[in-house]
Formats: C-alpha cells, structure tokens, sequence
C-alpha cells in the first residue's frame, strides 16, 4: 500500500512536472510572437509616408515611404507589401540565400516568425518576368496567414489586389489565381520565358480556388505570393498576380 502511494505520488509530480515545461513553451512561443507583432509593428510607424501620396498629371499616386529609414534599419530591405484589409503590411527583404530570413526578423533577431522576403535568385528591382515572394503562415494570423483566405471566392472577390511599393515605383498588383502547390511543383521555375508565362499561368488558373476574369499575357509581369499549407507533406499555398507600376517615385 506505501508503495503504491509512493508510486502515485511520483506520477503526480511527473505529471506537474510535464504542464508546468508545457505551460513554459507556451508561454515562450507567445512572447515569441509577440516581440514579432511588436517589431513590425514598429517598422510599420518607421516607414509611415511623411507627408499624403501626390497624384500626378495621368492621376497615378505616387509613393511617399520612408525608405531611408527603413534601410538604415536593414539594407536588404527592398519593398512594402499590402494587401488592403488582410493584415498583410510589411517590409520585404532579400537575402544572399533563401534560408536566414526564415527565421530572422527585418531588425536581425532570430525569431519563428522570420521575414517577408523576395527570393534570393530575383531581380531587385521586380524587373523579371516572374518573382517569388516568400512569407510564413504563423498561427497567431501574422505574415501571409492571410493568403490562405484565398481560398474563398467571396474573400477573393473582396480583395483582389495588393501594392508593392519600392524606393522608386509603386505597383497594384492584380490577383489572378491561388492554388496549392507541391514544392516541387513548376510554380517554383522562375526561369520561364515571358513567352512561356501565359501558357504556364493559364494551367494554374485552371487550379486556382477562385475564379479570376483576368487573363496574363506575354507582356506583364507576373509576382506569386507563397506560403505554408497543409493539405498533404510539403504543400505551399500560391498567390499569384500580376505587377503593374501605378507611379514613378
């Protein structure tokens, strides 16, 4: 009978032992998170435009962030992404490769909830054909959460563009397909001809969650938004758009 008590009592104090190291983790990856909303949040304030976007003569807007500041802060900063009423707003990135912004927030710490950022092999400048943007699928909601609410063609209805804007242009970017790729779908070519793109673009329309009346040709620019999905192993949920320049800055 004491034995079994003994007994009892080392699993009560195993089983405390267990919630309390679960209790700790949950609280580390929330703070986690936090210091991630935190930060860009700051960044957000950083980059507010100084003064209201001006509209030219041919009435486009023209783009008033603050990229000096936002670069003091990091160089490899290159653009803001919107998309308008989905929490997407942040700063992207490029690295030397496709793995430190993972992890790595724009200001360099290390956190889970990395980076927005442009695939390391891209034109800077979004001058190629097609570009990749990369970006996590945090449970907290932040990042490129939100993509996967494209798989709604109410929700695609009711946001169907987003802006980049750059040191010296500003782009609306027109969605035109969402779908569920493998990692080793060809979505990930970026090497495609502009020749090749229409072809390509109108499979995964075919694919798409949504429906899209907006049909790519060889002449635009084409920008895909990725992010983690969780259909089968290795599954990436793709956004895709195309890239036109609203303004000169």
């Amino acid at each position: 009978m004491e034995a079994k008590k003994r007994i009892y009592g080392l699993l009560c104090v195993l089983l405390l032992v267990v919630i309390c190291v679960a209790a700790w983790q949950v609280v580390q990856i929330l703070l986690e998170y936090r210091a991630g909303e935190q930060t860009y949040a700051q960044l957000a304030e950083l980059s507010v435009p100084r003064q209201e976007p001006e509209e030219t003569a041919a009435g486009q807007r023209t783009s008033t962030r603050d990229f000096t500041a936002l670069q003091a802060v990091n160089p490899d900063v290159l653009a803001w992404i919107t998309v308008p009423n989905t929490g997407i707003d942040y700063p992207v990135v490029q690295g030397e490769d496709n793995q430190h912004y993972l992890n790595h927030l724009v200001t360099g710490e290390w956190n889970k909830s990395g980076s927005i950022f442009l695939d390391c092999q891209a034109a800077p400048d979004f001058s190629d054909p097609y570009s990749i943007i990369y970006g996590h699928n945090m449970l907290n909601g932040t990042m490129f959460s939100s993509l996967m609410d494209y798989k709604s063609q109410d929700f695609y209805d009711k946001h169907p563009v987003g802006v980049l804007e750059t040191p010296h242009a500003q782009y609306e970017i027109v969605f035109f397909a969402g779908f569920v790729a493998h990692v080793e779908h060809a979505v990930w070519n970026t090497g495609l001809s502009a020749e090749e793109l229409p072809i390509w673009a109108a499979e995964i329309q075919r694919q798409s969650w949504f429906q899209s009346s907006v049909v790519p040709s060889s002449e635009d620019t084409i920008i895909a938004l990725a992010t983690c999905s969780y259909e089968f192993n290795n599954a990436r949920f793709v956004l895709l758009g195309i890239l036109n320049e609203t303004s000169d800055v």
